[in-house]
């Protein structure tokens, strides 16, 4: 499947599931289909699912649908989610005002759309775990893995 049409059915499978951000309750098509790991890193995913990644990046729970500006700051290391059972936790590490009124929600996986009688589908925890490591490095060291301080 081509690049573009793969994203496009991921960005489609997270509407449906998502149905908007699921943070800010923004309408999905204000909203970007946002990786927990770069989709552009596959080598990241090797290392971090190890010999059960495939070199597909455009699984549903390798993802979730967030404002441009969440996503944004998702992807600068600013917050992360915490996977506890089948609910997101969101851990906001920077110090925007506007981000603190999200620290410390949960959301519940019943907070997505799932078919009947199929189980909530939630994000690998490994994925999670990573982008929380690495937002844990940016705000001691002031970059994360991989990356110098002149790529920020």
């Amino acid at each position: 499947m081509h690049l573009t049409a793969s994203f496009a059915t991921f960005r489609e499978e997270l509407v449906s599931r998502d149905g908007f951000c699921v943070l800010s309750n923004v309408r999905a098509s204000a909203c970007d289909a946002s990786h927990f790991i770069p989709e552009t890193r596959s080598d990241i995913y090797e290392d971090v699912l190890g010999p059960d990644f495939t070199g597909y990046r455009y699984e549903p729970v390798m993802g979730i649908l967030l404002s441009q500006t969440l996503h944004a700051l998702y992807d600068q290391y600013q917050w992360v989610f915490l996977l506890q059972g089948w609910s997101l936790i969101v851990h906001v590490f920077t110090g925007y005002k506007s981000m603190a009124q999200y620290h410390g929600l949960v959301i519940p996986a019943s907070r997505c759309r799932t078919p009947p009688g199929n189980e909530p589908e939630v994000p690998d925890p490994r994925l999670c775990e990573w982008h929380y490591a690495q937002c844990v490095q940016k705000s001691i060291r002031g970059f994360s893995a991989g990356l110098s301080a002149s790529a920020m």
